[in-house]
């Protein structure tokens, strides 16, 4: 029986048996016979070899097109945007400093114009100082400390702008968009890089101190003033203490004078005598009351001046009595 070779496992089997029975292999007849088994493995090894360099031709490609990803896209592309991001973030942080010396420049004139105020106040206070060119002087202080009120700047920031393509495809836009940003920064650098907040301590202790000196001679002036008005009251209480005793001894008198002139015997000599006496005492204070100016006189002194001379004028009129003709 004539035998071949399984070109799958190599063993012998029948040269006309259709599947291998060792390995099951089907058999199509193409297979070489035994005379020609290592001519077939050659071939088989030689599509083996081809195989194998189109295998690494295949993987040489994929690593050289990894390459092309990694180094020619991916990091181009990581690049730029780590470059727009440094860059955003290094603008919305300028923003955010220059906006902050805005507000310690607004803060710094809160302050500054609460001084002024409160200086302004007192000068406005319709009290007079003792020292009157201490108003002139405050309200100078006032005019130059509000020539020396800086203006808070307006940060404006321009909106940042976002790469129009956002791909590993554009890495050289997103780059541009960068650049772009950058320039704002230094635009925004341009105007405000010089802004200071403004040191007021000089002229807030100036505004303080003329404030003191200005409350000061205010109170000075008060305290005059009020003496005065003491004084002036006091002499105003003497004086209507003089008066009203006055009018007391007055009306006094008219009453013994009255009851004694109802009596009154001209044919005494003892009584002669005493109307003399009498009407002398009430000639002296007929040119006492009559020396009273009423048009000084209190309210209450005039209204009790009234009462008493009518009071007075009345009886001597009820009892007949005529004033000496010899009052000037």
């Amino acid at each position: 029986m004539a035998m071949r070779s399984c070109p799958e496992c190599l063993n012998q089997i029948d040269e006309n048996a259709s599947v291998c029975p060792h390995c099951g292999h089907v058999l199509s007849g193409d297979e070489p016979k035994n005379n020609s088994v290592e001519v077939y493995l050659e071939e088989r090894r030689w599509t083996f070899g081809n195989t194998l360099i189109a295998v690494l031709l295949v993987l040489l490609i994929a690593g050289l097109g990894y390459l092309l990803y990694i180094y020619g896209l991916k990091q181009p592309y990581e690049d730029a945007m780590k470059y727009y991001e440094e860059e955003k973030t290094a603008y919305e942080q300028q923003v955010q400093e220059y906006q902050g010396f805005a507000e310690q420049v607004a803060q710094a004139n809160l302050e500054l114009d609460a001084k002024i105020d409160y200086l302004r106040t007192i000068i406005n206070s319709g009290d007079e100082p003792m020292d009157q060119r201490l108003t002139a002087n405050a309200a100078e202080v006032v005019r130059r400390a509000e020539g020396l009120r800086v203006t808070p700047p307006v940060i404006t920031a321009a909106e940042v702008p976002a790469p129009a393509k956002d791909s590993i495809f554009h890495a050289k836009d997103i780059r541009e968009t960068g650049r772009i940003v950058d320039q704002q920064r230094f635009s925004l650098y341009q105007q405000y890089s010089d802004m200071q907040v403004p040191d007021y301590s000089q002229v807030i202790a100036t505004i303080d101190r003329v404030a003191e000196e200005l409350k000061a001679s205010i109170q000075e002036k008060k305290d005059s003033d009020a003496a005065a008005e003491a004084a002036t009251e006091a002499a105003a209480e003497a004086a209507s203490r003089q008066i009203r005793e006055l009018l007391d001894n007055y009306q006094s008198f008219m009453d013994e004078y009255i009851t004694f002139m109802v009596i009154y015997d001209r044919s005494d000599p003892d009584q002669i005598q005493r109307a003399d006496e009498l009407q002398t005492t009430f000639v002296t204070y007929v040119k006492q009351i009559r020396a009273i100016d009423t048009k000084k006189l209190t309210e209450a002194d005039r209204s009790y001046f009234q009462m008493v001379t009518e009071s007075i004028s009345q009886q001597m009129a009820e009892n007949n009595i005529q004033e000496p003709e010899y009052i000037p």
